[in-house]
């Protein structure tokens, strides 16, 4: 917990024991999502979103 309170770093595991003591479990809840990706490639495409486009010369 001192580690937190400091520096902002915190496992995974740590995360969810405190959420449990506080009863904010449901707050998590969205982290966990199952995704519909199939591939890698999927999400990293749809992460990155539309590309940069280039102005056009005048």
């Amino acid at each position: 917990m001192k580690r937190f309170e400091h520096t902002g770093g915190i496992a995974f595991v740590a995360l969810l024991k405190i959420a449990s003591a506080l009863g904010a479990t449901e707050a998590l809840d969205g982290w966990l999502a199952i995704s519909d990706f199939r591939t890698i490639d999927e999400a990293i495409a749809r992460s990155r979103g539309p590309g940069r486009q280039r102005r056009r010369r005048k």
